[in-house]
């Protein structure tokens, strides 16, 4: 993310990374071979997130048949963690919102066939306003590894713009140094062009500043965080240009790609691959279908063979 954030006013989020399969030379910790598709919590939830929502969403990933069509990173955002570091400097999550703790949430998760995200800040505080990572890379690459996380989402807010390479490489190592194979996902809006440098660093990268819920933000993301950059990306590290909203919209069945009803009329590219929410109010405002015929025509969309 790239400011602190409200409560979302969108009715979907959608995990995305789009893809050009261009040869690159991408980082070699033997994953994102694929773009990886999931769910991830921030453009729905913000910060009301807990460990109830999580389960929901992961037998939601399952039942919907999305886990064996691909989707299946489950990304804990911002807000997981108390807002100090306990005494010996670790991060703590929330225990109210989790009071099983994250190794037995990322356990439970991964038995329904799944993989864990969590999301950490390569500056002293989130975009939320809760602990960094700066200066404590190895402790919490340590920490993630010792709860079982499969993906990091690292955020770039409370740092200096000077040096992002040297902030996510020192998370790269200290990841590495793990021995835990951990999604490397470097969310720094791509304001130091990491299309030139990030491939063997993270497994993808932020092209552009956050996208809202409307269709000006989407082209404005790939418009300016997608367009030419095709040939950086390849196996094992992948342009990603923000998660694409669907908020309050029909998408409907139309040749060669899909249709979005939104209120200015707009287009969703084949290259991006998302995810149904997990929830959504009884009337989307603006549409001209009930949820549930929303949700029929997007779950046939998304596991779709091509």
């Amino acid at each position: 993310m790239y400011h602190s954030l409200g409560p979302s006013l969108s009715c979907a989020v959608l995990c995305i990374v789009v893809s050009w399969c261009s040869p690159a030379v991408s980082l070699n910790n033997g994953l994102g071979r694929t773009p990886p598709m999931g769910f991830n919590t921030w453009n729905y939830f913000a910060c009301n997130i807990n460990e109830t929502v999580i389960r929901v969403a992961a037998d939601r990933l399952v039942t919907l048949g999305l886990a064996d069509a691909g989707y299946t990173y489950l990304n804990l955002d911002d807000c997981w963690a108390t807002r100090a570091r306990d005494a010996t400097g670790q991060l703590q999550p929330d225990p109210a919102k989790f009071p099983s703790g994250m190794q037995a949430l990322a356990l439970s998760i991964q038995q329904k066939g799944l993989q864990f995200g969590i999301y950490a800040d390569a500056g002293l505080f989130t975009c939320a306003g809760f602990p960094g990572s700066r200066y404590h890379e190895a402790d919490d690459a340590a920490l993630f590894a010792s709860w079982g996380v499969d993906y990091l989402k690292y955020d770039n807010c409370f740092s200096a713009a000077l040096d992002v390479q040297q902030r996510y490489t020192a998370m790269h190592d200290a990841l590495n140094s793990t021995g835990r194979p951990i999604y490397f996902s470097m969310c720094e809006w791509g304001v130091a062009g990491p299309w030139h440098w990030a491939a063997s660093v993270g497994n993808s990268w932020r092209t552009d500043a956050d996208i809202a819920p409307s269709w000006d933000s989407v082209l404005r993301c790939l418009d300016n965080g997608a367009a030419g950059l095709a040939r950086f990306a390849g196996p094992g590290g992948w342009n990603d240009p923000d998660m694409l909203e669907v908020s309050g919209i029909v998408i409907t069945p139309h040749a060669g790609g899909a249709d979005v009803g939104c209120q200015d009329g707009c287009r969703v590219l084949s290259a991006f691959r998302f995810v149904w929410p997990l929830k959504c109010p009884d009337t989307a405002a603006g549409t001209s279908s009930s949820p549930r015929c929303f949700l029929h025509q997007v779950m046939l969309l998304l596991t779709a063979s091509r």
